[in-house]
């Protein structure tokens, strides 16, 4: 299963488990039970824990196959190749990139051949790993979930703590986000300013593409 996939299957299994939260909720209030919250309360609780967790799961894992590929992948470039003057890692692994993708221009050295057949391999293991820690998180997650709704769980707290958790933490990442574009736009100019004076890039009456 791709990424994609999984994800829904998680969504599902999360979905799953809201229906089971709030009809057990509501029928231990049927029976004269008092809740602590309302019945659907209960299964997003449930819900959440099935889900959430699963997924940051699979977003970091899906953000790690790229690393751990392409270090991976660089174990197959030659020697003499990496002592080339003109040798760009970024270059070698688009050639590799673009043979996994089915893409050639012309034919490749046998070393770009065997880390396509190898990537290929990582890929299809890192699909069934996603596949596999995704779909146990999200049915362990939503069983413990479930496992602790009482009438007195305060159901509507926890959902609560959740998402102010979850709206922080997208509050985080924009923050350090738009600090990383502000250092990298700063960072740049400096770089291009040592090498274009400010007086030339403005006022200068030379047309030039670099600029």
């Amino acid at each position: 299963m791709n990424s994609f996939s999984v994800a829904l299957a998680v969504l599902l299994i999360g979905f799953v488990y809201f229906i089971l939260g709030t009809r057990s909720a509501t029928a231990a209030r049927q029976s004269g039970s008092r809740l602590h919250s309302l019945p659907h309360h209960y299964g997003l609780y449930a819900g959440m824990m099935a889900s959430l967790p699963a997924l940051f799961a699979l977003v970091v894992l899906a953000i790690g196959d790229d690393i751990v590929f392409n270090t991976l992948a660089l174990d197959f470039v030659p020697d003499a190749v990496k002592a080339a003057d003109n040798y760009k890692e970024v270059i070698v692994l688009a050639q590799i990139a673009n043979v996994v993708a089915g893409i050639n221009f012309g034919e490749q050295p046998q070393w770009v051949n065997d880390a396509a057949v190898a990537w290929l391999g990582w890929a299809d293991t890192s699909r069934l790993i996603k596949t596999m820690v995704a779909i146990g998180l999200a049915a362990g997650g939503g069983f413990l979930a479930t496992r602790q709704l009482a009438p007195d769980f305060r159901s509507r707290n926890a959902v609560e703590r959740i998402i102010m958790f979850i709206l922080g933490a997208s509050s985080v990442i924009a923050i350090l986000t738009t600090i990383g574009i502000v250092f990298s736009v700063v960072f740049e100019s400096m770089r291009f300013f040592a090498l274009v004076p400010v007086s030339e890039f403005l006022f200068g009456l030379t047309w030039n593409p670099q600029f």
